[in-house]
């Protein structure tokens, strides 16, 4: 049993490095996430995030135009909804593909001062929460990490600032988002206590795709038999 949390655990690790083998569009959440909540009601229902902030956005690892510039990302937010509960193991919770995500905010230097939706989609893969195996930190709880791959659309003015596929083209992207909380699986919790993540936005060669599909379907298999021994 011990073994097969570890095998959740590195699933997951595997899920975040996702998409990093090819230029993409890395979006930074901050510490505290501006205020914005991870939470799961329990029973069936989906994992959803709740205006989690991201405070910057740049061009990563040889992007075509303007590599390693930071945008501000003022006033961005990222709401979530997965699919449902498709199992739990010891250290963690699976939630199925589906769902969407949203990215809303301006960048002022490409957007002007009006709110637009910067990044949407919708996720190809189980989202995975896991918790790590160390001592919970008094007043926050259990370390955790929520991760999962996600098919996306980006508003064409940071295409075209960065040189990347212009929209309507869809980016393999993922994110990871690190926080603390008091619940353990199978159960419900709520967590405003956001320690920092990342999204990325790539369009990867095709064998990094089959790659990163190859390693997210067995992370999905892990927690569809757990679920079918329930």
């Amino acid at each position: 049993m011990q073994l097969k949390n570890i095998s959740r655990v590195l699933c997951l690790f595997v899920l975040v490095a996702g998409v990093s083998f090819a230029e993409f569009i890395d979006f930074t959440i901050p510490a505290g996430g501006g205020g914005g909540s991870i939470s799961y009601a329990g029973g069936v229902n989906p994992l959803i995030g709740t205006n989690l902030a991201v405070s910057t956005i740049t061009g990563v690892n040889g992007v075509p135009l303007n590599n390693g510039v930071a945008l501000p990302c003022v006033g961005c937010v990222i709401n979530f909804q997965t699919g449902v509960l498709s199992g739990t193991s010891g250290l963690s919770w699976s939630f199925a593909p589906g769902g969407t995500f949203t990215l809303t905010g301006t960048i002022p230097s490409l957007t002007g001062g009006t709110p637009t939706t910067l990044m949407s989609g919708y996720f190809m893969t189980d989202s995975i929460v896991a918790q790590l195996p160390i001592p919970p930190i008094p007043g926050l709880g259990a370390f955790s990490i929520a991760g999962a791959a996600f098919s996306s659309i980006l508003d064409p003015a940071l295409t075209n600032f960065y040189g990347t596929l212009p929209d309507p083209a869809r980016y393999a992207s993922n994110f990871n988002i690190s926080f603390f909380t008091n619940g353990t699986p199978a159960g419900a919790f709520t967590s405003n206590a956001i320690a920092s993540g990342n999204l990325t936005a790539a369009a990867p060669e095709p064998v990094s795709i089959v790659l990163l599909g190859t390693a997210l379907i067995g992370c999905a298999a892990i927690g569809r038999r757990r679920l079918k021994r329930s």
